[in-house]
């Protein structure tokens, strides 16, 4: 019995077939005759040695020559038909318990609450001792805990055991999202080095490249109180007898302050960017725009939208301007010193490493809820000052509680870009 190569073999069953998917050999086939070569004919039989090619016994719908030389041909040795036996755990036998077979819990990998008819359940993936994960099945309590007339069986350990861990998981969860977070602490590059204190944790920032300036220096931000439900993480604007000031930086074609405006009527608002076009408060370079003339506290809010091209996944085409744009962040930063808002938001779409914004070194330190996209979801408004004992007006950020990576600056941009919105 020998293998064909299947090289220069095509069959019916294979035409449109990727290469990659064709046999690559054809077989087993029985050896029918045996053929040497001219020059070993002349030869005594005790010298031809081994024959040159060999004529196989071919399926019939094969309509090829039955003879092929020795190169095209491979011996099949013993066990090469057929995949190797694997082994497999024995399974103890199951248990009859009433007249029901069932088989012992090695334990509970996970769980899952189904709905159907109003009527709601939980259902567990269960192993089974000796099976193999393949023969995993969702079972309910009642199964697991069945004891053969109907009544509550037994507690099944592995159960007890899924839930004390999964107990402990979710309230290790509700401490991480219903903790009151103290006002926290953000931060900036300003000048000496000093030990930042965030959350009441002692944090060091660590060494910069020689081309950054100074260090971290504490922030006033959001005093966020995350809870359960949509409004998790909701920051709450209290009313007052003064319009609300909101102050936006590269505020581009006014999209935030419309919606502000549409949710606190009356509110002053202050928009900076560096095209006209878009009709701004102050038409002027962020870098270079006095925001002294505004006293600390004046601001209720600040809002910014960092340039969005350098920083966004979505630009394929020339050279990101990163070092300039991480320069506009940095004005940002130290505006949002100065002016000591109540609350501020930093915007900017979601990027990868080592372009998104929230991967910058600059914006290393910050809280991770400022660096979220955010929008205003709440249409109640407290326009009258003698309402302020009612439920504040909601600032709701989406954000997610894990710190996002940071990486190192890039620091062969050494041109500012232009600034955008």
């Amino acid at each position: 019995m020998v293998w064909v190569d299947a090289t220069h073999l095509t069959q019916p069953g294979d035409r449109g077939l990727h290469k990659k998917l064709l046999k690559k050999r054809l077989g087993p086939m029985e050896v029918l005759e045996a053929f040497h070569s001219d020059r070993q004919m002349e030869l005594a039989p005790e010298d031809r040695g081994a024959p040159a090619a060999y004529r196989l016994k071919l399926p019939p719908q094969w309509k090829v020559h039955d003879v092929f030389t020795v190169d095209r041909l491979t011996p099949v040795e013993s066990g090469q038909d057929k995949f190797a036996d694997r082994s497999a755990e024995i399974p103890p036998p199951p248990v009859d318990v009433s007249g029901r077979k069932e088989m012992a819990v090695e334990c509970i990998e996970r769980s899952r609450t189904r709905r159907r008819s109003g009527r709601t359940w939980t259902e567990y993936m269960v192993k089974w001792v000796g099976m193999p994960r393949s023969e995993n099945e969702w079972k309910t309590r009642e199964d697991l805990e069945f004891d053969g007339v109907g009544r509550k069986g037994i507690p099944n350990r592995a159960l007890q055991e899924f839930e004390k861990v999964e107990a402990k998981r979710q309230e290790r969860e509700k401490s991480r999202v219903t903790r009151k977070r103290e006002e926290s602490a953000g931060a900036i590059w300003l000048t000496d080095p000093e030990e930042l204190h965030a959350d009441g944790m002692a944090w060091i920032p660590e060494e910069r490249a020689d081309d950054e300036v100074g260090t971290f220096a504490t922030v006033s931000s959001t005093s966020f109180m995350p809870s359960q439900g949509p409004g998790r993480g909701a920051a709450c604007l209290q009313p007052s007898r003064r319009p609300i000031r909101i102050l936006v930086l590269f505020c581009g074609t006014g999209s935030v302050e419309r919606q502000f405006s549409k949710q606190f009527p009356g509110c002053e608002v202050v928009s900076v960017d560096i095209q006209n076009r878009w009709k701004p408060t102050h038409c002027e370079n962020v870098l270079h725009w006095d925001y002294r003339q505004f006293s600390p506290k004046h601001f209720d809010v600040i809002w910014a939208s960092p340039p969005c091209t350098e920083y966004s996944q979505a630009k394929t085409v020339g050279i990101r301007n990163l070092r300039g744009a991480d320069r506009q962040v940095r004005r940002t930063l130290e505006i949002i010193k100065y002016l000591r808002p109540s609350f501020y938001f930093i915007e900017n779409p979601r990027g990868r490493a080592p372009h998104g914004l929230h991967t910058r070194r600059c914006m290393q330190g910050l809280p991770p809820p400022h660096l979220a996209t955010y929008y205003l979801n709440d249409e109640r408004v407290c326009a009258n000052p003698e309402e302020a004992d009612e439920e504040p007006v909601t600032l709701m950020p989406e954000y997610s509680p894990t710190p996002p990576p940071v990486m190192s600056d890039d620091s062969e941009w050494d041109t500012m870009g232009s600034e955008s919105a």
